[in-house]
């Protein structure tokens, strides 16, 4: 059973992504795998604007917790995929700087980025997962990932940064308040 899931008491429906793959593309050589690297390495190495956990809260596994919620829900990599999972979200949101709108407005936004983009793929960057604690029952969540997303007439790749508040609820499942976020670069 996946971490995040003992949080929760009651189980939560799995979708999973329709194509089931995962996006790993190094095209352009060694120069192209080069630069990529060095980007990395950068990324990673880059100071953190937040504090981690304390060691308590990593001990009770919260942190590992929380990063799986990230990959595996958030990120659609896995079990669980955003078209299915409105869940996800609370009923407000403030989403990438409009203040709490509502979660049905956030989630035809999604939409229409789908099906702009039929064809998309995640990849979090592990070493850059970071979170802070906001209050008692909130965290605040930063990360980079690698993406891919595609149509019919058109591929894009890069690296980006997403940040998300993320409320913990008495029976230790996740909901995502906030989230934001930008392309740090395109390839």
């Amino acid at each position: 059973m996946p971490q995040h899931q003992q949080f929760f008491k009651t189980p939560r429906s799995h979708a999973g992504l329709a194509s089931g793959k995962r996006f790993m593309d190094l095209s352009g050589g060694v120069a192209g795998l080069a630069a990529y690297a060095v980007l990395l390495m950068a990324l990673i190495s880059a100071p953190a604007a937040m504090s981690p956990l304390s060691a308590q809260q990593r001990g009770s596994g919260l942190f590992e917790a929380l990063k799986e919620f990230v990959q595996l829900d958030y990120l659609g990599m896995g079990t669980e995929n955003h078209i299915t999972s409105p869940t996800l979200f609370a009923d407000r949101i403030d989403y990438y700087g409009k203040s709490r709108i509502d979660r049905d407005t956030m989630m035809r936004k999604r939409l229409a980025y789908y099906d702009k983009w039929p064809v998309r793929s995640y990849m979090m960057l592990p070493d850059t997962f970071r979170v802070a604690e906001r209050d008692a029952d909130t965290v605040d969540i930063t990360f980079n990932y690698r993406f891919e997303v595609a149509s019919n007439t058109r591929r894009v790749g890069g690296l980006g940064r997403t940040n998300l508040t993320v409320r913990l609820d008495d029976v230790g499942g996740f909901t995502i308040t906030r989230e934001s976020g930008k392309v740090i670069e395109r390839f």
